[in-house]
């Protein structure tokens, strides 16, 4: 019976990850890219009673979903080997080879993770979390009984962690960061003792994968609508210069340096709504400018609103569009540039050829609630590391 029953409690982590992969594959089959699925690798020892715990591999997989790209909620289970170097006779007269001891760990958690920057292409994030721990303790390959009892068990564990992610692509981005997990157990080390409770402390990297992360109206993903992509098989080539139109150019042709002003030009595709957005150009002419300006207006209305360009230094020209006009049905802008000449207009965007502009929610209630979170959790964490036991 105890065998049997062993044999179901270690089957759990298998159910649960098949669980997740059948509820997130459900969910994903519209393509929808707030699925994540992902893998980690990196480092792991113990924080406890031993004094010379070792680093030692670790591994795990997780699933997140995110409702809004400044959250997500998922499930992680993480695997790790505890080991140490010299307190093999201190858990036990008979450990001569501190080698041959060993605790086997996998936590079984539900993760929640804020976003600070989930539109940047380096996102600094704040994990909280918790859930099941299993543990097994051995010593030369078998598992250690303590008081008639096997030490192999399962019990609670809550964590804080942290890091960088950077998003390669659409479809895949590539994370480093740092856990600490409190299990309340005080024997994965086999050393009873002290008020405090065992930890584990982890360093990481892993790559997260979004299916149905591409744009069906966009396939090349370079931001241009397929409506208004000149080549919509080929993705455009950010040199600044005609980058509105979704065909790479490669370089800057001589030719337009000496006809009509250049307007060289990083597009901006996202917004937050209400919020003030700067518009940056390099406008280069042979002849002094007569004009350079912005247009822009909400995708569906008939008239375009103008702002002009101001000097900043050089050739650089910069305006803002005020917060109270981008809201959340979305935004299209051109940036153009007439000489005293009147023989050409340089441009990065045409009436006919806007840049759209994606407009997102306010995040501010997201990285509030965010940093509060982090700060609570990354305390109590730094205070259970920074304090002494007491016996």
């Amino acid at each position: 019976m105890g065998n049997k029953l062993l044999k179901q409690v270690r089957s759990i982590p298998l159910h649960v990850c098949i669980l997740m992969i059948f509820i997130f594959f459900n969910h994903s089959v519209a393509g929808d890219s707030k699925i994540g699925i992902g893998f980690k690798g990196g480092v792991s020892r113990l924080e406890g009673d031993w004094k010379k715990p070792v680093l030692n591999p670790a591994g795990a997989f997780f699933l997140s979903y995110s409702p809004t790209p400044y959250f997500s909620v998922g499930g992680e289970i993480y695997y790790s080997l505890l080991k140490t170097s010299q307190d093999g006779l201190r858990i036990n007269p008979l450990f001569t080879n501190s080698d041959k001891f060993q605790t086997m760990t996998v936590p079984m958690e539900v993760n929640f993770q804020f976003n600070f920057a989930p539109y940047s292409k380096i996102n600094p994030f704040s994990i909280i979390g918790g859930g099941a721990l299993y543990w097994d303790s051995k010593y030369a390959g078998n598992t250690i009984i303590l008081e008639g009892k096997k030490q192999r068990m399962y019990g609670t564990v809550v964590k804080a962690g942290g890091g960088l992610e950077f998003r390669l692509a659409n479809t895949i981005s590539f994370s480093v960061g740092s856990d600490f997990r409190y299990s309340f157990s005080d024997l994965l080390d086999q050393i009873k003792s002290g008020d405090e409770k065992d930890g584990i402390i982890s360093a990481w990297a892993g790559l997260t994968f979004y299916p149905g992360g591409k744009n069906s109206d966009d396939l090349d993903q370079d931001h241009i609508p397929a409506a208004l992509d000149l080549d919509p098989q080929h993705a455009e080539d950010r040199n600044g210069y005609m980058d509105h139109d979704g065909k790479p150019e490669n370089n800057i042709p001589e030719s337009a340096k000496t006809n009509a002003p250049v307007v060289i030009h990083y597009p901006v595709f996202r917004a937050e709504v209400h919020h003030d957005l700067r518009i940056k150009a390099d406008i280069f002419s042979s002849a002094p400018l007569r004009t350079a300006a912005v247009l822009y207006r909400t995708p569906g209305e008939k008239n375009w609103n103008v702002i002009q360009l101001a000097l900043d230094k050089g050739d650089e020209y910069s305006a803002v569009i005020k917060g109270k006009a981008i809201t959340q049905k979305g935004l299209e802008y051109c940036v153009v540039a007439v000489d005293n000449r009147l023989k050409g207009i340089g441009y990065s965007g045409l009436p006919q050829r806007p840049i759209q502009v994606q407009v997102v929610p306010n995040s501010l209630k997201w990285r509030v609630t965010g940093a509060i979170v982090s700060a609570l959790a990354w305390g109590s964490a730094s205070y259970i590391l920074l304090r002494k036991q007491h016996n």
